[in-house]
């Protein structure tokens, strides 16, 4: 059995460069190709990591063998039969859960971005040295990965065995100084591990961490691992993302979210961190055991499409909030709350009514993966509109068997039959699956959903309305009106002048990123990059934006002014409400009983 052994090591944090030595033994061939993945499971963009390493050599003790660059990331050693190592360093300053980082403060990698995989052998062996960095301000950094520990120190140096190369590239590896906690999900040791500053109480953290992975674990049935669960999470001044892998996960999430952990009125912020938590713990079934049949062992040198990614990210985009309220984290209120902000940033745009989100799955890597300024206006999110689509199955499985089922029946049984075992879903295999699960033939409603691009918002109220949940979707009040959950029926109110863009502070006024279609921003010719400054002949303030639009809303017509590029330009629009996509969500007073009970059986696990 062939064994190939890297060694990582810091070569230089201030030029953020790592060194990679890998050691491949004698073989018979007269040449070794090596190659680099162009992208990593879970997240679907052609990331060419390979553009990252330099200085690459290779020799076998005598003398330096040929290296061959054979594409943009791929090798050829002239070894001759002979073993050898190859040595390159690779630059790692992306502060991302895709790529790799290292500066004085910390060291982080994913596999696929540092460690080449020699041409492919079936019964291969792939062994990870770790080496401790020399000086005294790292004497206390310590590692922390998912990777089995063959012969470590106390700090986690040392080396690292993985059964296959799919395993060593999906257990990122975090080196540093580091504050931790651990807790226990079903007999199993779960580990908390924040590189960064915070003011956060870890304790009560991970009581809600614990409470919501139970709750996973309780749909499921049983954990799909037996050794150890790693949440490695970097702290930023601002920040947010997620990715999961077999056993662990890397998430990125802003400082001062964690700092509020009130469950009775938790900040926007820590909300937000526990639905990323939730979202990739859920991934553990479904995205990395549980995906479509083309994503089993899917070519990492190339895209790879699929028209199931609603399955692996709206699914988990529904279960994620929605297991913060089974768990106990988050109350009612504060879930429809969320659910109100999701249906916002879903009506928002007019992507909606372009593109369906089999379409968007299909895309993923040249669209929602490659967002520009125009996204809003031509793509739909295979999150978002995923987990709409997932909770009204879900409510429409509940209506029609009065109870007796729902979407949990849908991934019990997506987990026995495919992810438990190894099975990928078949492209067009989901109206047969629900059928089979829940006895309910809801092809219509999911052809409806996922490949057209039909409005949904009848059948949303109606499915609402069935759990004693009103929703309304109304025009926004101002600039960044999100929606939410309310605590009585809403009132009329008139709604001001909309302008119909996106912005951002800019020191002369506020940057345009994005200009939504049909709106007044589009009569006045603003496009994205545009920097406004002033309005109706006022000097523009972002912050005061929302007041100065008010007292416009009895013109006829409203000069701007603003630069784009060195040029001022002036352009006109007539004040008007912006159209209705910021939703209203209350329960309805009137609910009868048994509409009652049926909510609180949908918001607890059934």
């Amino acid at each position: 059995m062939t064994n190939y052994r890297y060694q990582v090591s810091i070569h230089s944090g201030r030029e953020h460069l790592f060194r990679v030595r890998l050691l491949v033994p004698q073989n018979l061939r007269d040449k070794t190709l090596l190659s680099l993945p162009a992208w990593m499971p879970g997240s679907y963009k052609i990331r060419d990591f390979a553009r990252n390493i330099i200085e690459l050599t290779a020799g076998d003790g005598r003398s330096a063998l040929v290296c061959e660059k054979l594409d943009k990331q791929s090798w050829c050693v002239k070894n001759g039969g002979s073993g050898f190592e190859l040595s390159y360093l690779v630059y790692a300053y992306d502060m991302s859960v895709r790529g790799a980082h290292l500066d004085a403060s910390h060291a982080y990698f994913n596999g696929p971005a540092l460690l080449l995989r020699p041409e492919w052998e079936a019964s291969a062996t792939y062994e990870l040295e770790l080496i401790r960095p020399e000086g005294d301000s790292q004497a206390n950094w310590r590692v922390h990965t998912a990777l089995p520990a063959v012969e470590t120190d106390a700090q986690g140096f040392g080396l690292y065995q993985a059964v296959d190369y799919a395993q060593l590239i999906d257990c990122p590896v975090e080196i540093g100084l580091t504050s931790s906690s651990l807790f226990s999900v079903a007999g199993i040791p779960h580990r908390l591990v924040v590189s960064g500053r915070h003011a956060g109480n870890l304790q009560e953290i991970v009581q809600a961490l614990k409470a919501i992975c139970s709750t996973h674990v309780a749909l499921f049935g049983e954990l799909p691992f037996d050794d150890q669960y790693l949440f490695l999470l970097q702290l930023l001044g601002s920040g947010y993302g997620g990715l999961e892998h077999s056993n662990s996960t890397s998430l990125i999430c802003a400082r001062a979210d964690l700092e509020n952990p009130d469950k009775a009125k938790p900040t926007e912020g820590y909300r937000q961190f526990l639905a990323l938590c939730s979202h990739e713990y859920f991934h553990l079934w479904n995205g990395k055991r549980i995906h479509p049949e083309h994503y089993r062992d899917p070519d990492l040198s190339r895209e790879v499409h699929s028209e199931l990614l609603w399955v692996v990210e709206g699914i988990t985009s529904y279960y994620d909030e929605l297991a913060l309220v089974r768990a106990g984290v988050v109350d009612e209120r504060v879930y429809l709350d969320m659910l109100a902000q999701n249906l916002t940033g879903y009506y928002k745009g007019k992507g909606r009514l372009r593109q369906s989100v089999a379409e968007s799955s299909f895309d993923a890597w040249t669209k929602f993966y490659q967002q520009d300024e125009n996204a809003p206006n031509a793509i739909v999110s295979y999150y978002v509109k995923g987990g709409i689509l997932v909770m009204m199955l879900d409510l429409a499985i509940r209506a029609e068997s009065q109870g007796e089922s729902s979407f949990d029946d849908v991934m019990r049984h997506l987990w026995r039959n495919y992810g438990s075992q190894g099975v990928g879903i078949p492209e067009d295999a989901m109206p047969a699956i629900i059928e089979r699960a829940v006895g309910l033939d809801l092809g219509n409603l999911l052809h409806s959903l996922v490949h057209t691009t039909e409005e949904i918002d009848e059948r949303l109220s109606a499915l609402l309305t069935s759990m004693g949940i009103r929703f309304r979707p109304r025009p926004p009040r101002k600039l960044l009106d999100k929606g939410g959950f309310l605590e009585s029926p809403p009132t009329q109110q008139d709604a001001p002048p909309w302008l119909g863009v996106n912005l951002r502070p800019h020191p002369m006024g506020a940057e345009v990123v994005n200009v939504f279609s049909d709106s007044p921003a589009i009569q006045a010719g603003l496009s994205a990059g545009d920097i406004l400054i002033a309005i109706n002949g006022f000097k523009l303030e972002y912050g005061s934006l929302d007041e100065a639009l008010r007292r416009l809303s009895l013109l006829p017509e409203v000069p701007i002014h603003y630069f784009r590029g060195d040029e001022l330009l002036l352009g006109h629009f007539i004040p008007q409400p912006g159209h209705d996509f910021v939703a209203e969500i209350w329960l309805d007073p009137d609910a009868a009983e048994p509409t009652k009970q049926a909510r609180d059986a949908w918001l607890h696990l059934s």
